[in-house]
């Protein structure tokens, strides 16, 4: 329920900046794609989601509204401020860092099979990067992780809302920094 405070704070304020920063309260792309998806019929109609908390939460979520009301234009709004978030979620980049976990799965296809995970900054906080690496690629991580080497990749990454976790897509680059 934070998450429809934040979504109804940005729809009272007019500020889509408010969701694009609510992420820590439980606002994502897929929230604001799903309530758009609902949008009533007419511009006249309105939303409204209503939750009851169990007396056994504790009281500052029960002091969390709850009830949210939308109206249809409310919805758009939404509906763009959560494209905005699924676009800043994507981007190419370089990230650094040390490798964490190694996992590979030998039944699976190529890259898919041998997953990297490091830890690394991504917007001045501490994130963990995963990505797929072909056979020899891997080996190097697998050396890298045993000599405590840091590692740099290149690819499209993409913020997992859900997880907290960032994917690199289409590895471009890997390689082991000295």
């Amino acid at each position: 329920m934070t998450g429809l405070a934040v979504l109804s704070e940005a729809v009272q304020t007019g500020d889509a900046s408010v969701i694009e920063n609510g992420v820590e309260q439980g606002v994502s792309a897929d929230l604001c794609d799903a309530l758009s998806g609902i949008t009533p019929p007419d511009e006249d109609s309105i939303l409204q989601i209503e939750m009851s908390w169990s007396p056994v939460r504790p009281q500052h979520m029960r002091a969390i509204s709850n009830v949210a009301r939308f109206a249809a234009p409310d919805l758009e709004f939404i509906a763009n401020a959560g494209q905005r978030l699924r676009e800043r979620a994507i981007r190419h980049d370089t990230v650094e860092g040390r490798i964490v976990s190694l996992r590979e799965q030998p039944m699976l296809m190529k890259e898919l099979g041998r997953t990297v995970e490091i830890r690394t900054r991504i917007d001045d906080r501490l994130a963990t990067v995963r990505f797929g690496l072909n056979e020899d690629q891997y080996r190097e991580a697998c050396d890298a992780y045993r000599d405590q080497m840091q590692v740099r990749v290149n690819g499209t990454l993409r913020r997992d809302e859900r997880s907290k976790f960032y994917d690199v897509r289409l590895v471009g680059s890997f390689e082991v920094m000295s």
